[in-house]
């Protein structure tokens, strides 16, 4: 009976051991899954600033706290240009997020109001204000004469026209130029 409380003992020792290695194991892993480093790539006219920003994760956060969900829906409520979010974590405190953006194609002004649109004609941005922005930034208006050659032969609309062209420049045709 002795060598059976012996080996009763061991093993109760060693369970013990073991499940004393195995939660430090967890503790010290988990204090080092913070985030450390956010990377933000695809094409996009934010900044990375801009769109960690809006992710809403903040450096410190645990990595296993981040809702790739939330992060995906904050992004598409705060960046009208964005079209898809694709979040990911990588071991052990890196979060990356990969964006496709919308393009504006077409500058349209509104009884006052500038619109941005993309080529389906989804609004990407307002502007009430005398400023012009394409994909965030200012615009002048007729900067670049081949856009504007372009946008001549190329516009569906009839004139007078504003719209923009590929190279994201405002290209007014007046009624004598169409």
């Amino acid at each position: 009976i002795s060598l059976d409380i012996n080996k009763i003992t061991a093993y109760a020792i060693v369970i013990i051991a073991i499940a004393f290695a195995l939660i430090s194991v967890i503790l010290v892993v988990r204090s080092f899954m913070r985030v450390s480093e956010i990377e933000v790539t695809g094409y996009s006219s934010y900044s990375s600033e801009d769109i960690i920003s809006a992710s809403g994760i903040k450096m410190g956060d645990k990595l296993y706290s981040v809702d790739k969900a939330e992060v995906v829906k904050n992004i598409m409520r705060e960046c009208s240009y964005v079209s898809s979010v694709n979040v990911k974590f990588r071991f052990p405190n890196t979060v990356s997020i990969d964006l496709e953006c919308y393009t504006a194609v077409w500058y349209v002004e509104i009884e006052g109001d500038f619109y941005s649109l993309d080529a389906d004609l989804r609004v990407l941005e307002e502007t009430v204000n005398e400023k012009k922005y394409i994909n965030g930034k200012e615009i002048q208006q007729n900067s670049c004469d081949l856009c504007a050659s372009l946008c001549e032969r190329s516009c569906p609309h009839r004139s007078p026209c504003r719209c923009v062209c590929s190279c994201r420049h405002l290209c007014e045709v007046s009624e004598n130029e169409g």
